[in-house]
């Protein structure tokens, strides 16, 4: 087969493999402390999506089917016919796509932080997010929106966090960044949400702005086999101190979600004679 232009890797065991997708402006390497500790007992597929870290950063403009068609060479390119699917912020948002376009693609799936039937004023705020980035770039944004991704308290505790994140953003390519962010900013699946026939778990930071609880509460219906859940602050360190960066920083609960809704929920099945 042919080499593709998505960096990705593969570990672990044998077996339906779990696959890890990251946010928009991050790369597979927010995962790394995940799988530190959680020591997986089956394949784990992570990717850079296009436009992100060492993966292909094509012309824009992009749609959220370029990023199912990316996930679909990954899988193929390894000979997964079907795969655990884990997503977080845009990552979820691609899960979603997958398992709503290729349901057979997708075996269990996992979204955090996602994007489900955003209101007018969401909307709107969404792209006056997007209309910044693209006049003023990754680091200008960044640093007017540092306070809106973690609260005085937490900044005060650690001023290492404002630093590393301005510093991570400037990294980026900005023709990509705006990219990606358009199609997070203009993407919205809670039409083909019932296109999902997945077991799924959908969640979010109990005062996440950007994705609120009301979104897995507005894709609960749509979801037959959804359960949904929010984040408390006696739970997860995210949550409200930094409501929205879970992978990199709520490594605990995040092992402990992969293996009570994926890995438990699997064997769990096929006890009972599932699939």
């Amino acid at each position: 087969m042919d080499e593709i232009n998505i960096r990705h890797d593969n570990v672990g065991a044998p077996g339906t493999p779990v696959v890890l997708i990251h946010g928009v402006s991050d790369n597979l390497a927010a995962w790394d402390r995940v799988l530190e500790a959680w020591q997986p007992d089956r394949p784990v597929v992570r990717y850079d999506l296009r436009g992100h870290g060492d993966s292909f950063h094509p012309a824009p403009p992009w749609s959220i089917n370029d990023f199912v068609v990316d996930h679909r060479q990954v899988l193929d390119r390894l000979g997964y016919p079907t795969a655990h699917t884990v997503g977080f912020s845009l990552g979820g948002l691609v899960a979603q796509a997958v398992a709503a376009r290729q349901p057979t693609r997708v075996a269990r799936l996992v979204v955090v932080g996602a994007i489900a039937g955003r209101t007018e004023a969401e909307r709107s705020a969404v792209l006056d997010r997007l209309a910044n980035i693209e006049s003023l770039g990754p680091v200008e944004v960044a640093k007017q929106s540092v306070e809106r991704w973690y609260t005085a308290d937490y900044l005060a505790a650690h001023p290492e966090v404002a630093e590393e994140t301005i510093r991570k953003m400037a990294q980026l390519n900005p023709i990509s960044y705006r990219a990606a962010y358009r199609v997070l900013a203009t993407s919205d699946l809670v039409s083909e949400l019932p296109n999902i026939t997945a077991p799924t778990l959908a969640l979010t930071g109990e005062h996440d702005v950007g994705s609120p609880p009301r979104m897995t509460l507005t894709s609960r219906p749509a979801l037959p086999t959804a359960r949904r859940s929010s984040f408390r602050t006696r739970a997860t360190p995210c949550s409200p101190k930094t409501p929205h960066f879970w992978p990199r920083r709520s490594i605990n609960l995040s092992v402990e979600l992969i293996e009570m809704n994926v890995v438990r929920a699997t064997l769990a099945e096929s006890s009972a004679g599932g699939t």
